[in-house]
C-alpha cells in the first residue's frame, strides 16, 4: 500500500476521512493509506481540490439535466421522474479482483442457463429431487405456457446482470441475479460520457475497461439469433413505453445499438411472424431485443391488459 501524505490532501477534501467500521473500504485500506490500485486517481483528485471538485460535481449535474437523463419512479401519488444520480468518482477495483469476479460470473451465468432449461424442459432436477417441485410450482416467475417452448437458438439467457457487493473481509457476494430484462446498460455509458467529460484527468488516471467490446459482442449476439437475413437483421428494441422506469434508458440502447424502438402496439403478427407496423406497410421483425418483463408479453396466456 501507497501512504498518502497528509499534506497533498487538500483541507475538507479527505484530510479527516475515517473508513466505516466493519465496511470494506475500496480506497483506503486504513486511515491514511491509499490501496495502490487507487492511488493515481486520488492524486488526481486531491490536485483538483474541493472547491474545483465541487463545481465539477455540479458540470455533472447540468449535463444528467440537459440530457434528459432520468429514472422514472411511480408511487401512490401517480407518476413521476427523478434526474439519474451519478456519482462522478469511479469506484476502483484491482485488475485481479475484477478478473475474479468475471470468471465467477460467466460460470454462474452458465449455471443459471441450464438450470432454466432443465426446469423449462425435461426437469431431471426435480425427477432427481434436486430442486422440491413446490418450489418450482409455486414460483410467481414459471409460466406453464413456456414450458417445452425451445428457444430457436436453444439460449434462454442472452442479457445477464447480477448485483455485487463486498463482504467485510472483501470477498465478493452476489446479492441478486437479473436475468429477465436487466437495465442498466445505456446508464453505464452515459455515466462514462459524463465522467470522461467532466473529470477527463481521473477518467484517464482511473484507466477503465473499454465498454465498445461488449456492445459489439452484444449486437454480433443478436443478429445470430436472427432466423433469417442475418447480415442485417431488422431488430426492435421492445419497450413499455414512457411509463416505464428505464424509458430513457430504452431510448439510448436502442439509438446506440442503431435499432428500432417499439412498443406492443406497434408490433403485429402475420402468419406466424411478428411485423413491425411503419407508415409504408408492415415490415418483417427477426429479433426483439425485451425490456420488459415476462409477464407483459403475452396478454392471450399471461396478462390480459399487457
Amino acid at each position: 500500500m501507497t501512504e498518502i501524505a497528509e499534506p497533498t490532501i487538500p483541507p475538507g477534501l479527505l484530510q479527516s476521512y475515517q473508513p466505516v467500521p466493519g465496511v470494506y473500504d475500496e480506497m483506503f485500506g486504513s486511515p491514511g493509506q491509499c490501496r495502490e490500485h487507487s492511488r493515481r486517481m486520488l492524486e488526481e483528485l486531491t490536485g483538483l481540490g474541493s472547491d474545483e471538485l465541487d463545481r465539477r460535481f455540479r458540470q455533472a449535474e447540468k449535463l444528467v439535466r440537459d440530457d434528459g437523463v432520468t429514472f422514472n419512479t411511480f408511487d401512490e401519488a401517480g407518476e413521476s421522474s427523478r434526474p439519474w444520480n451519478l456519482d462522478i468518482v469511479p469506484a476502483m477495483l484491482p485488475r485481479g479482483d475484477f478478473q475474479r469476479v468475471d470468471e465467477a460470473l460467466v460460470q454462474r451465468a452458465t449455471l443459471l442457463e441450464k438450470i432454466l432449461d432443465d426446469l423449462f424442459g425435461p426437469q431431471l432436477l426435480i425427477r432427481e429431487k434436486i430442486i422440491p417441485a413446490e418450489i418450482l410450482l409455486g414460483h410467481p416467475g414459471f409460466h406453464r405456457a413456456y414450458h417445452n417452448l425451445q428457444p430457436a437458438n436453444r439460449r434462454r439467457l442472452t442479457i445477464y446482470a447480477a448485483d455485487v457487493a463486498r463482504s467485510p473481509d472483501g470477498r465478493w457476494w452476489v446479492t441478486g441475479d437479473r436475468v429477465r430484462a436487466p437495465s442498466g446498460l445505456g446508464f453505464i455509458l452515459e455515466n462514462r460520457i459524463i465522467t470522461s467529460r467532466v473529470l477527463p484527468g481521473v477518467f484517464r488516471a482511473a484507466r477503465p475497461r473499454r465498454l465498445a467490446p461488449f456492445f459489439m459482442k452484444l449486437r454480433e449476439t443478436l443478429r445470430e439469433m436472427a432466423p433469417r437475413y442475418r447480415e442485417n437483421p431488422r431488430t426492435v428494441v421492445l419497450s413499455r413505453g414512457a411509463d416505464s422506469p428505464t424509458y430513457f434508458e430504452d431510448v439510448y440502447l436502442a439509438r446506440y445499438l442503431g435499432y428500432t424502438l417499439a412498443e406492443g402496439g406497434d408490433l403485429a403478427t402475420r402468419d406466424g411472424r411478428v411485423m413491425l407496423k411503419t407508415l409504408g406497410g408492415l415490415l418483417p421483425v427477426e429479433v426483439i431485443l425485451r425490456r420488459v418483463s415476462d409477464d407483459d408479453c403475452d396478454p392471450v396466456e399471461l396478462k390480459s391488459g399487457s
